[in-house]
């Protein structure tokens, strides 16, 4: 699926890029569940006949994680706990106490559903493990379930239609063509441009405050920072 790559001073914007919203296509198999949640892991118990639900009782189902819920991070994940990766406790056989993180899905949309198969595209926030609600779901439906595939599709304002290949980046590079590489402004859409004028740059670029009149903004909303040519300066904070 989706991979943002930043490169050169652009890396300084990643934490913005990981920290958006994003879109997924995961398909789910219904009737057993693994230890990692996904099909990579071991099998835990026996296979179970999936239920035959009507479109009814599955939306029913889906739309109990929609909204703000709280989840269970999967033990093989990268969450930290006493300064320790979830997944280094599980390939030592140690099951530690995990804290519940509160995440948002703002919609899950069915795909496809046959048999034991069910595909669905989720919009949710950034922190969210679809693995974790494959897990989750298969428990509500009372069969067990794992994450069988997954796709990323978007993160924050980039689609995967607009994405491009390893293949295709790399044969334009050959040419010295680096037209799909994207500006560092265009990658916070959602943040307000602030223009500075070349004094208020100096000030911004010397680590110093700049005092700007802006109605719309509010204390601790982010801004980018524009020179009158378009480059982005830096992200600011207000204050």
């Amino acid at each position: 699926g989706l991979l943002p790559i930043c490169t050169g001073r652009a890396t300084r914007l990643s934490r913005f890029l990981l920290n958006g919203d994003k879109t997924y296509i995961a398909t789910i198999r219904l009737g057993r569940s693994t230890n990692t949640y996904d099909a990579d892991g071991e099998f835990q118990g026996e296979p179970v006949e999936p239920p035959s639900l009507s479109d009814a009782e599955l939306r029913e189902h889906l739309e109990a994680f929609t909204g703000e819920i709280e989840q269970m991070p999967p033990m093989y994940s990268a969450k930290k706990v006493d300064g320790k990766r979830l997944y280094e406790y599980a390939r030592a056989g140690e099951d530690v106490e995990r804290a519940v993180c509160n995440v948002r899905i703002d919609k899950i949309d069915v795909l496809e559903y046959e048999g034991d198969l069910l595909r669905i595209e989720v919009s949710c926030s950034s922190g969210m493990y679809v693995r974790s609600l494959a897990h989750d779901l298969g428990r509500r439906i009372g069969c067990g379930a794992y994450l069988e595939e997954l796709s990323r599709t978007r993160v924050g304002n980039l689609h995967l239609s607009d994405a491009f290949s390893l293949e295709t980046i790399a044969g334009l590079t050959e040419k010295n063509d680096l037209s799909f590489i994207r500006p560092m402004h265009e990658m916070l859409p959602g943040m307000p441009a602030l223009p500075l004028n070349a004094s208020q740059i100096s000030r911004i670029r010397n680590g110093n405050h700049v005092v700007a009149q802006h109605p719309t903004l509010t204390d601790g909303q982010h801004v980018r920072l524009m020179a009158e040519a378009g480059e982005l300066i830096a992200v600011g904070t207000v204050r």
